[in-house]
């Protein structure tokens, strides 16, 4: 089977370096298998070799250029305690803005401790929330950074994984809010420890309460879909509202991990018709009430009644078969299918994880996606 690099990194320079040299190895073989002058895959710190300004490769590497050093604190989009064992990209692609949002974090028990020990101010989580810290963290810029050596000593044998998806419409007040508080929502219930479904359920209920209350307020509308999965002691939690979409690839093959709401799907039609709403075509796209395609999101509050967060949990035993899960928005699986996607990632082992992410998003840009594309590749072969 294809090996890809993983993607994982510590926090330290060494780690990094060390991966920066598999990188080069594995992409120096890839130029051999390819036979093409146009492909010199290597790191930009490699000074001997030129990259084409439109690869692949040249683009990671402006990202990588492009992002701050590395001060992890409570409102960051990627929060990594150790090894990163996955890969995020998202791209506006076609639309003039990028209204998706994603939030990893690689343990919710020490964000949850960090939370509380890096801000005198704030003693619980409800404190926190009450307080809306980390909306003032976002707003104000003036954010902490985590001590990683003091949260060491919380390190416990539970860890909880978490990777959100949010595609917002209407604006991105909605996926910005999910992405930042979210993972907060899901500490507070007090099913956080023992039955992850249940806290995942409650988190969005409530959540989704809190966006209503305020889009009454302001008097706005727009919305998110959301997608998350949490993992924890080798089983996936995925949590769904609307359509974004996890795969998990195997080797086996490729299955779905979560259901696509749409108003074209026959249960959620039945279920908006029973609540007294419709199902209209519009351009030949069907939408709720005319209005939305999809038939779960948070927010929308027009259309509460019938677009609802109610959440659909399916859960996951890892095996040593599972390879990768793969979380998307679905302005990627608008034009690709969960094959194209399997195939895409075996069809390029010299590739690591980070730079298949890329390929991707290039992919349905090409094949004419008109929607924002964000892609969140997660390693599990060595759980």
């Amino acid at each position: 089977m294809p090996v890809h690099a993983s993607g994982q990194e510590s926090l330290g320079e060494a780690e990094e370096h060390k991966d920066d040299k598999t990188s080069f190895l594995s992409r120096k073989f890839a130029g051999f298998l390819r036979r093409s002058s146009a492909v010199n895959a290597v790191r930009p710190d490699d000074q001997n070799v030129i990259i084409p300004a439109n690869s692949i490769q040249a683009r990671i590497a402006d990202r990588r250029r492009s992002s701050p050093a590395r001060i992890i604190t409570a409102v960051d989009e990627e929060i990594v305690f150790g090894v990163k064992n996955y890969a995020a990209n998202s791209s506006n692609a076609a639309r003039a803005v990028n209204e998706d949002r994603y939030r990893i974090i690689s343990s919710l028990e020490l964000y949850g401790k960090a939370l509380v020990t890096s801000d005198k101010r704030v003693q619980s989580y409800q404190d926190a929330l009450d307080k809306q810290l980390l909306e003032c963290y976002a707003n104000e810029g003036n954010v902490p950074k985590m001590d990683l050596k003091k949260l060491a000593k919380y390190q416990s044998g539970t860890n909880t994984e978490f990777f959100g998806i949010f595609d917002g419409h209407g604006g991105d007040h909605c996926s910005s809010f999910l992405a930042l508080l979210f993972p907060l929502y899901l500490l507070l219930t007090p099913d956080f420890h023992e039955n992850m479904p249940a806290a995942a359920t409650k988190a969005c209920t409530a959540i989704n309460t809190e966006i209503l209350k305020r889009e009454e307020a302001k008097q706005r509308g727009g919305g998110s879909t959301g997608l998350v999965v949490m993992i924890r002691d080798g089983i996936a939690y995925v949590c769904n509202v609307g359509d974004c979409r996890a795969i998990l690839i195997s080797k086996s093959g490729v299955s779905a991990l979560s259901t696509d709401h749409k108003a074209t799907n026959e249960s959620e039609k039945q279920r908006i018709e029973d609540a007294g709403g419709m199902v209209l075509y519009v351009k030949g796209v069907a939408r709720v009430n005319g209005r939305l395609a999809v038939s779960r999101a948070f927010g929308d509050a027009e259309h509460h009644e019938y677009v609802i967060a109610e959440p659909e949990i399916t859960t996951h035993s890892l095996s040593p078969c599972d390879e990768y899960i793969v979380l998307a928005s679905d302005g990627l699986w608008d034009v690709l299918s969960n094959e194209d996607v399997m195939a895409t990632i075996r069809n390029h082992p010299w590739l690591s994880i980070d730079e298949i992410t890329q390929v991707l998003i290039d992919r349905a840009m090409e094949l004419g996606t008109m929607d924002n594309v964000t892609v969140v590749i997660i390693d599990v072969r060595k759980r």
